[in-house]
């Protein structure tokens, strides 16, 4: 059994607590996402337990970022490249 959650980014307490109903176990974002949620305490707070895999796209990840992101969740990083990653 398994679920999507398609969230608003912009109302990061609101997708946060939604977060926290679920044993989530795959988590889709880009780098401006995962450094307001790692900056947010409430989702410092979670379990991640269950996450496996992390996808990143739409611009190129810092790596500060995916580190702390790893570090917040245990979860390394998984970097999708195509033309908006690779352009100036």
């Amino acid at each position: 059994n398994h679920n999507v959650l398609i969230s608003n980014p912009r109302d990061l307490p609101a997708m946060v607590k939604e977060l926290g109903k679920w044993k989530f176990s795959g988590f889709v974002g880009l780098n401006t996402l995962f450094v307001a949620l790692c900056n947010n305490e409430a989702f410092r707070a979670l379990d991640f337990s269950a996450l496996k895999i992390t996808l990143s796209g739409g611009m190129a990840l810092q790596l500060s970022v995916a580190e702390r992101w790893k570090a917040v969740t245990g979860c390394a990083i998984c970097e999708g490249y195509g033309m908006t990653e690779t352009s100036p």
